[in-house]
């Protein structure tokens, strides 16, 4: 089969990235730490969502064609819901309001890192609606960016309120009221799904794809981390206004400079994939059984059985093919 390895590689360091937002690195240097893990790491998932909607025109095309790919990605949010389920039922058992509450949430917005597979369904229902709608790709584009800015101002409250206490302030420290499918899943999938139009990529200039653009947008990015890190300190930030252009003109670019090869399968794609859900569970395991390790030896463990694990999953999806 023919495939974009250029792209497929991408997905594979994006899912390196994702690792170290949950295991940071380098933590011995505070500053530097911070630039990688609440700044560069935070491209990772919007680029999976532009990357989501590059290929889901075909989707769009009929209803039939949705329901099967709606059908096909709630499948594999069962099984892994269902897999992380011991690490969320009843975590809270000395609460049994807390339990409750903890577990409703988790299954609506999806357990830690699985909150992007409802990202991608509600997204994708969205953008198909809009579809169904008659919306043009102009006011398509504006209603991304329309909804990236409320997510964006949502998060930002924690600036103005870093102390609050009680119900609002825990409100104000969740990423739940911005990271979801309305403020993140759907302004990257959408934008993702214009890039794939030509017409849409024809008016955007040259010089919008060029190096010292994306590079001016890189420090845009680290100037907006080292601003939230000497405000509020180190907590992670998933909505920079950089990150709306960054994410889908480094696809664009990526995709301008790509190579379309000859491959056997596409393992590679599969396996940034099966890093994404499963890195997790070797995470729990590393921290559990060397607590004391230092970060950047438990990111490289968690990484190295993290890879030897997905390859297996690989390999069990191409039968029973529930994993992704």
């Amino acid at each position: 089969m023919k495939r974009n390895i250029t792209l497929d590689f991408t997905k594979l360091i994006l899912s390196f990235l994702v690792v170290i937002i949950h295991n940071p690195i380098f933590t011995d240097f505070r500053f530097f730490s911070n630039l990688i893990t609440n700044g560069l790491a935070r491209i990772a998932v919007p680029c999976f969502f532009v990357l989501n909607g590059l290929y889901i025109g075909k989707v769009l095309s009929n209803r039939a064609s949705f329901r099967k790919y709606l059908k096909k990605v709630f499948t594999f949010y069962v099984v892994w819901m269902l897999i992380y389920a011991p690490f969320y039922l009843f975590h809270y058992t000395e609460d049994l309001t807390k339990s409750i509450l903890t577990n409703v949430s988790s299954i609506l917005f999806g357990f830690w890192h699985l909150w992007y597979i409802v990202g991608l369904i509600g997204g994708a229902s969205c953008l198909y609606y809009l579809k169904t709608k008659g919306v043009g790709d102009k006011k398509l584009l504006r209603i991304a960016i329309f909804l990236f800015g409320i997510g964006w101002g949502i998060q930002q409250l924690e600036l103005f309120y870093p102390n609050e206490e009680g119900l609002l302030g825990s409100i104000i420290r969740s990423s739940y009221p911005s990271r979801n499918f309305l403020f993140m899943g759907l302004p990257f999938i959408a934008i993702g799904y214009l890039i794939s139009k030509e017409s849409f990529v024809a008016r955007i200039k040259q010089k919008l794809t060029s190096i010292p653009f994306l590079l001016f947008l890189f420090t845009l990015l680290f100037s907006e981390t080292i601003l939230h890190y000497f405000l509020i300190g180190r907590r992670g930030f998933d909505f920079y206004i950089s990150l709306i252009l960054l994410c889908p003109i480094l696809i664009m670019f990526l995709e301008k400079k790509s190579k379309t090869v000859e491959v056997k399968d596409d393992f590679i794609s599969k396996l940034s994939a099966a890093i994404y859900f499963i890195h997790p569970l070797t995470l729990f395991l590393i921290k559990n059984t060397f607590p004391d390790f230092e970060s950047t030896g438990s990111y490289i463990l968690i990484l190295f059985f993290s890879m030897i694990l997905g390859t297996a999953l690989v390999y069990a999806n191409k039968r029973l093919k529930i994993f992704f």
